[in-house]
């Protein structure tokens, strides 16, 4: 965030595609509901989201890594001790074309944006850090993604990009090498060094994923990257926190097992962490992400759960529960539909709860 409000700009024409008239409808309300102005939200949402909401998701061959029904669309929520914002996460691109098109396809929206958000001098910088972590253009190809963008939105009309990049492209010492590249480019020193710590720690235990970098108006802001463990327990979680310095990490953590963990700890499979370095001499964050819908049996559950950690945060659940309503309506008591993943993010002793939702599961 911070980029501070920017012009409105004419509302879009609705393509007849279902998915970008679901979205488009659920935008309007959320915004309305939430008192953030529709501009520029909405000019947003067309510019990168609707060709890839036409479709078609999965054939010939799944669309968006964001959904595992390929649907290349998420609302969130973001819910802290302050208020709370709306994100969306959307993959840009045409259905169908190669994952080296669609990233120049992305960058070519992000330059489309650029002027009217601020956001012009941090693209050279954008490029650097591409050129860093991102494989070849075949090894790419041959993946589910390549970039995707999550748009924060504010109610003074604000707008924050992060730029999500795929690294689970080559083997585990591959990836390290890109992340410690970007870093290293960016001037993060401090991050590297802990990066090199992470490493050394669990090896081949936990697996980079993907990064994601905050466009800010000079540069780039903070980068998280994203890992991937083979071990699900709460406790293996809490020691890759303290090898990047997030030593109160396993207290923090506490409330979301408390909701979520049945046991001590959670499938592999349904747990990924990450590891936001700000610039230097800045607070290192950490964030536990979980698959909801490898954990638990409906909507229903999950939402009861949602609702026990934000009550045990002491965080205002109105705003969640808007959205909720809104994009997932009545919460299925037979499926996971709606309601994907929930994190908790820790930044000192700052803490914020991300819940993730499918726009359109009946498509």
């Amino acid at each position: 965030m911070g980029q501070g409000a920017v012009e409105a700009v004419a509302s879009p024409a609705i393509p007849s595609a279902n998915g970008y008239q679901v979205v488009f409808k659920q935008a309007e309300t959320l915004l309305d509901a939430q008192s953030i102005p529709r501009q520029p939200a909405l000019g947003l949402i067309h510019t990168f989201s609707a060709e890839g909401l036409e479709g078609p998701f999965k054939k010939p061959r799944r669309f968006s890594a964001i959904n595992g029904d390929g649907f290349p669309f998420q609302w969130s929520v973001s819910l802290g001790r302050q208020t709370a914002s709306l994100r969306f996460l959307t993959d840009c691109g045409v259905p169908g074309s190669r994952i080296s098109e669609r990233i120049k396809h992305t960058r070519a929206r992000l330059g489309d944006v650029a002027v009217q958000l601020g956001l012009t001098d941090s693209l050279p910088h954008l490029d650097s850090a591409l050129a860093q972590l991102l494989p070849e253009a075949s090894a790419l190809d041959a993946s589910l993604m390549g970039l995707c963008l999550a748009v924060e939105l504010d109610s003074s009309g604000g707008v924050g990009i992060k730029v999500y990049v795929n690294s689970e492209v080559g083997d585990v010492g591959e990836r390290y090498d890109r992340f410690e590249r970007c870093l290293d480019f960016l001037g993060r020193p401090g991050a590297v060094k802990r990066l090199r710590t992470l490493q050394m720690t669990f090896g081949g235990s936990i697996a980079p994923a993907f990064s994601a970098l905050d466009l800010v108006p000079k540069g780039i802001g903070r980068i998280k990257l994203y890992f991937r463990p083979t071990d699900g327990n709460a406790r293996f979680a809490a020691l890759a926190a303290q090898a990047v310095g997030c030593d109160q990490a396993e207290s923090q953590l506490l409330p979301l097992h408390r909701a979520f963990c049945n046991g001590e700890g959670y499938p592999a499979q349904a747990v990924d962490f990450s590891v936001e370095f700000p610039p230097e001499g800045l607070a290192t964050g950490f964030k536990l992400d979980l698959n909801t819908g490898l954990l638990f049996g409906s909507d229903a559950e999950v939402d009861e759960r949602v609702l026990n950690l934000l009550n045990e945060l002491s965080f205002d659940s109105q705003p969640y529960a808007l959205v909720r309503e809104i994009v997932a309506g009545s919460c299925s008591n037979e499926h996971v539909r709606s309601i994907l993943f929930v994190g908790l993010a820790v930044r000192g002793l700052e803490r914020k709860v991300n819940v993730y939702f499918h726009p359109f599961p009946a498509h």
